[in-house]
């Protein structure tokens, strides 16, 4: 719902009450709902921290399904700090508990981290499988908001593979569902993508709707990548003086 301050405090007292009572799950799961909250306001270091506090109330008493949550949540952090080695045997350790207890829901998670950070070393390959077996667990298991990620990530390496058709298909499906269930940011993200998919394969018009969707949503993501797009097409179309109006408000 966008209050981050109110559910700090929730999971703060859940904290408080969890030490009280010696719960070390309690303990795991409110720390990583302040984890989650730094996270999203960009301290890798609060985060990891906490993710770390979580891990070692989750070992304790053995909890594996938390257990494996806290090395996709680390990993994440990893892959943010741009160790990627590290992200991937973090991921890697987190599925191998997630298959032993036959927990298909997380596994499309950390699948999916795992296809993305695969993409960013270049192994596309082997992130296209893990995306389109991350797509197959979200689907099976209902988790739509972790399909439409999947999804988006899966036709981004389809493009960068150039299977052009197929990364336009993923995409078709990918924004409805971001619509749906997804958040404001990874629906622009998937939009201003699925524009540069459609400049590419030279459907301009497409192309424009995408980055003006992209827009055209309140708190979304930075709107110069929108706006860069934008311009560019504008410029193909011969329409340059219109697309520095894009461009110009970026480098102010």
């Amino acid at each position: 719902m966008n209050e981050p301050e109110k559910a700090k405090i929730a999971c703060e007292e859940s904290r408080t009450i969890s030490l009280d009572l010696g719960d070390k799950l309690g303990i795991a799961r409110a720390v990583t709902g302040l984890g989650n909250i730094q996270y999203d306001r960009g301290d890798l270091e609060g985060a990891k921290r906490l993710y770390g506090e979580a891990l070692d109330n989750a070992k304790i008493i053995g909890a594996k399904k938390d257990i494996s949550g806290a090395l996709d949540n680390l990993g994440m952090v990893s892959e943010d700090r741009g160790n990627l080695e590290l992200g991937k045997q973090l991921y890697e350790q987190a599925l191998t508990i997630q298959k032993e207890i036959g927990d298909r829901a997380e596994s499309a998670k950390t699948l999916g981290n795992l296809g993305d950070l695969l993409h960013q070393l270049g192994d596309l390959d082997q992130a296209q499988r893990s995306l389109e077996e991350a797509t197959q667990a979200a689907r099976e298991t209902g988790s739509q908001r972790t399909e439409a990620n999947a999804l988006t990530n899966l036709a981004g390496v389809l493009f960068d593979r150039g299977k052009l058709n197929e990364a336009r298909q993923r995409y078709e499906e990918a924004v409805p569902m971001q619509r749906e269930h997804g958040t404001k940011g990874n629906l622009a993200y998937t939009l201003d993508a699925f524009g540069d998919l459609l400049v590419a394969t030279g459907d301009l018009s497409g192309a424009e709707q995408r980055y003006k969707d992209a827009m055209s949503i309140p708190d979304g993501t930075d709107a110069a990548v929108s706006r860069t797009g934008l311009a560019m097409v504008l410029i193909e179309k011969g329409e340059a003086s219109q697309a520095e109006g894009y461009v110009r408000p970026g480098l102010q």
